[in-house]
C-alpha cells in the first residue's frame, strides 16, 4: 500500500460536453505541474 501512494498518477478527464475550453487547459497544466512536483506520472 505505501508503494501505491508513493507514485501518484494524475490524468486529464474528459468533459463531459465535448468541447474544450480554457478552464480545461488550466487543469491540464495544475495536474501536469503537481505531477512532476510529485514525482508522480501525468496521463
Amino acid at each position: 500500500m505505501a508503494d501505491a501512494m508513493s507514485n501518484p498518477v494524475f490524468r486529464f478527464a474528459p468533459s463531459p460536453t465535448g468541447l474544450l475550453h480554457v478552464g480545461n487547459a488550466r487543469t491540464a497544466l495544475l495536474n501536469a505541474l503537481l505531477a512532476r512536483r510529485t514525482g508522480g506520472q501525468f496521463l
